[in-house]
Order: structure tokens, then C-alpha cells, then sequence
């Protein structure tokens, strides 16, 4: 028949026994509570943020997210990269232009049969090696006035830049061609860019004011070129210049900075261009040539906008005009630059609206607003930089929101329950492996293998173990016996 059993318990005869297992419960307890702190106190919750290096080293680096308190890893910060798309637009970290993404490609061991993808994983990394390889300006007229006339018959000019970068990707480094618009303002203003904040951004100020200027320049320009002898008089209507960038020069105040290609079109539909036998002298830049003015102005339009691309997307290292003052100077008026000689094509105005050639003469103070306001080329720089902040260039990244999970602490009621009982469990473990130990090792010592009842029933004393049966006598003050109670002496050899 089945009966039932209890234990009997009894003191473990080694008097460091209990300190110790009060002394371990403690230290037990502490590291059981850091542990279930981090396993129940945290829960990983959406996030965005645009800094994902900043956020996940930051993250990763608390205490919770070390050895031994995650040795599984999973809180680590983990963010979903941006993905970089052929046709998508973005802006960079410095806030400037606006760029559309053209292609992208990954080197491979044949140059000429490239990895081409339509995506690629961007994690916030910087962008490397970035320059503007081509300028494009598509002069288009824009009414039927016959030349010259003024710069507004050129208003639907717009102009193009092709921009290359290197793009650490989760794949590699990869190429990424990009296309900026540009179609200059008719109204002096400077939203093609987010931010040219005069004092904190004042390379990036002057490139925008100059730039305007330049364009309606060239569109100026243009508009000056007289009648052309092409199979009888006619007149320009259409214009497309190319400066491709020329790997082999440094200089950007060289006329050679640029590979030109140009090709005009005029009201008959008849086309001369660069590569035409003409009868006449067609150097470009300075020259008596009829196209000259437009072309001198346009590369020096060029010249400008590959400084302020390079400002943008952070090549601190490439030829820049807006970086130091000699380079200011000369983007403000190229010393060699004819149009803007005293009496010159683009100088010779003796009335301040003939031509309205205040927008190209001229250039406005910082944080002023009207035609007072303004400040011919040549004093700009004597009148405007007091007023300015330092030239600078900073390195840059794409501006993107990264969905990342992150950390987040618990309810302090939840967390502070789900720590108790995980360390009522933990705890609870740690003691049934302790008696399970103290068991074995007092199971091995032949003393302590007896109990008070089996030695009173057996009314003998063996092996150190003596049955004393007798009462105490008076009961001692403090003493838990009473005077009749009978009681065992252990003699143990420890």
C-alpha cells in the first residue's frame, strides 16, 4: 500500500554554510536582477532617425546591449538601410540642390561591361570622389522679337549638370550618376537650393548670387549676337553648349578646365557648329567671334556652378572658386574675362534698367531687399564680405530617414514584475542546485547520515555519534529545550 513520506531536514554542520549562502543569495540576486533588467525591462520599438551611425553606435554601446548582460544579441539597434533607386531624387546633408538619380553601376574586372543595378542599400555613409563631369545649357528663345534684343528673349534657357559620386553600398562601392536641373531665377531669388545662409553657409551664398548673375550673363549674351551670314542674313533661336570636365587639368581658372562642344541653330533651321570648316575664326572664349561673348560667359557659368556641386556633395578637395578669397575674387569677374571690360559688350551701360542689366551686373547684399540693395560686380566683394561668414565646404552624406529598431524601456510596473519573478525563478533554481550539491557532498560523510529519532530508537552511540537520554534539568533563560527534552551530542572529526 502506498503511504506518504516526509523529509527531514537538519542543519548542515559546517558553520560557514550559511553566511555563505546568504552572501551568495545576494550577489545571486544582484546579477539575476542587471540580467532580467535587460531581458524584461527593454522592448525594441520602431524609430526614425537621419543619423543611423550616430544611433545604432550610440545604442550599442549601453550597458544592457555588453557581455554577459546580451550575449544573444537581440537588442542590438538594428536599422533598415536607405534605398538609393534610379529616378529617385534626393538632397544631401548641406541642403543644397535637388539630384536625380541618373544610374548606377558596380565596378567589375571588364571596364567596359559594368555591374548595372537599379537599387542599392545606403547606410549614411559619405559620399566620395563627387565632381561635376558635364555641363549642359540648352539656349531656347523664347519669343519672335528679332535680335539683339534683351536678355528675356532667352528666358526659357535651362541648364543641366551631370554629377558623378562614389556610393559605399551594402554591395560595394558602387558608381552613381545624378542630373541637377538648373533654369536660373527671372526673379532674384535662390530657392534652387535649401540653404545658403549667408553667415553659415557663405561659399555656398556667393556661388548662388554669382551663379544667377552668370546665367542671365549668358542669356544677355545671347541676346547681343546680331545677324549671321548662314546661306543669307539670319538669327539665333537656338543654342546647346557642352563643357564636358577634362580629367587632365587642375586649374579651373584654365580655359581648358572644360572640354566645349557647341552647336548653334538659327531661324532659317540651319545649324553651324564647333566641328564645321567655317570661314571665319571660331576661338571660343574672348575673341571676335560672334558666339564668343555667350561661350566666354557659359564657361565661366560652368566654372562657378563645379564649385558650388562640389560645395554640396563635400569634395572639399576638388577645384573650388568659393573656398579662399583670390578664388572669390576671380568667380566674382574673371580678370581676363572681355565682356565685363569698362565699355565692353556686358559694361557699357549708362542708364541703371538698360537691359535690365542689373541682374547680371550686379549683386545683392545679404539680408537686404531691393534695387538699393544691390552691388555692382566689381565692389561686391570690398562691400559684401565684411558682412559674411567664413568660406567653408563640409563633407556630406544623403539626406534619408532610416526606420530603425531601438531600445525603449518598459512601464516601470511592468518592468519591476517581470524582474521579480524572473529572479523568483532564477533564485528558486540557484537553491534547489545548491541543496542538490550540499546533499551529495554531506551524502559522502558517514556522520552526518543519522537522524535524532533513528538514534533514540536505537538507544546507542557509534562512529562519534552519542545518544545522551537525560533530562536537562532546569530549564536555562534563552534556551529553547525544556528541562525533560532528551537530546544527541555529535563528536564530528572536522
Amino acid at each position: 500500500m502506498y503511504h506518504f513520506e516526509y523529509p527531514i531536514s537538519r542543519p548542515y554542520p559546517f558553520k560557514w554554510f550559511t553566511p555563505v549562502a546568504i552572501t551568495g543569495g545576494i550577489i545571486l540576486t544582484v546579477v539575476f536582477s542587471l540580467v532580467n533588467l535587460k531581458s524584461n525591462g527593454f522592448d525594441l520599438k520602431p524609430a526614425y532617425t537621419t543619423d543611423v551611425n550616430g544611433t545604432e553606435a550610440a545604442a550599442n554601446a549601453r550597458w544592457f546591449n555588453k557581455p554577459p548582460f546580451n550575449w544573444q544579441g537581440d537588442m542590438d539597434v538594428e536599422c533598415q538601410p536607405y534605398l538609393l533607386t534610379v529616378g529617385d531624387s534626393f538632397f544631401t546633408s548641406n541642403h543644397g540642390f535637388r539630384y536625380k538619380v541618373k544610374s548606377i553601376e558596380l565596378p567589375t574586372r571588364d571596364d567596359e561591361s559594368p555591374d548595372i543595378r537599379s537599387s542599392i542599400g545606403y547606410k549614411n555613409t559619405t559620399l566620395e570622389g563627387c565632381f561635376m563631369s558635364q555641363m549642359f545649357i540648352k539656349l531656347m528663345k523664347s519669343d519672335p522679337a528679332r535680335l539683339p534684343s534683351w536678355w528675356i528673349s532667352f528666358k526659357n534657357t535651362v541648364a543641366a549638370a551631370t554629377l558623378q559620386c562614389t556610393v559605399v553600398s551594402d554591395v560595394g562601392l558602387a558608381e552613381v550618376t545624378m542630373e541637377a536641373e538648373y533654369e536660373g531665377e527671372t526673379e532674384p531669388v535662390y530657392d534652387y537650393v535649401m540653404d545658403s545662409n549667408y553667415k553659415t553657409r557663405a561659399s555656398v551664398w556667393w556661388g548662388t548670387r554669382l551663379s544667377n548673375a552668370y546665367f542671365i550673363g549668358i542669356l544677355s549674351a545671347a541676346s547681343q549676337i546680331p545677324g549671321v551670314d548662314v546661306l543669307g542674313e539670319t538669327y539665333l533661336n537656338r543654342a546647346r553648349l557642352t563643357f564636358n570636365r577634362n580629367s587632365s587639368k587642375t586649374d579651373i581658372r584654365s580655359e581648358d578646365f572644360f572640354n566645349l562642344g557647341w552647336t548653334f541653330q538659327f531661324d532659317n533651321s540651319y545649324l553651324q557648329t564647333l566641328w564645321m570648316d567655317l570661314p571665319y575664326d571660331t576661338t571660343p572664349y574672348n575673341s571676335d567671334f560672334w558666339g564668343s561673348p555667350t561661350l566666354t560667359e557659359a564657361l565661366h557659368y560652368s566654372k562657378i556652378m563645379h564649385s558650388l556641386f562640389a560645395l554640396d556633395l563635400g569634395n572639399c578637395e576638388s577645384p573650388n572658386l568659393l573656398l579662399d578669397e583670390d578664388g572669390l575674387r576671380y568667380a566674382i569677374i574673371d580678370p581676363q574675362d572681355t565682356n565685363r571690360f569698362p565699355g565692353a559688350l556686358l559694361n557699357n551701360f549708362t542708364e541703371a534698367v538698360q537691359l535690365d542689366n542689373g541682374r547680371f551686373t550686379k549683386l545683392p547684399k545679404p539680408s537686404q531687399a531691393g534695387s538699393e540693395a544691390s552691388v555692382p560686380l566689381n565692389e561686391s566683394y570690398s562691400v559684401i564680405q565684411p558682412l559674411m561668414g567664413p568660406l567653408s565646404c563640409n563633407k556630406a552624406t544623403i539626406a534619408a530617414q532610416y526606420l530603425c529598431s531601438v531600445p525603449r524601456q518598459k512601464s516601470v510596473g511592468v518592468m519591476l514584475l517581470a524582474i521579480i519573478l524572473a529572479d523568483l525563478v532564477f533564485l528558486q533554481a540557484a537553491w534547489k542546485l545548491l541543496q542538490w550539491i550540499a546533499g551529495s557532498r554531506m551524502a559522502n560523510i558517514r556522520q552526518t547520515n543519522v537522524c535524532e529519532g533513528c538514534l533514540l530508537l536505537q538507544g546507542q552511540s557509534r562512529d562519534g555519534i552519542e545518544l545522551v537520554d537525560k533530562p536537562r534539568g532546569r530549564k536555562q533563560e534563552g534556551s529553547a529545550r525544556g528541562p525533560n527534552d532528551r537530546y544527541v551530542r555529535l563528536h564530528s572529526q572536522e
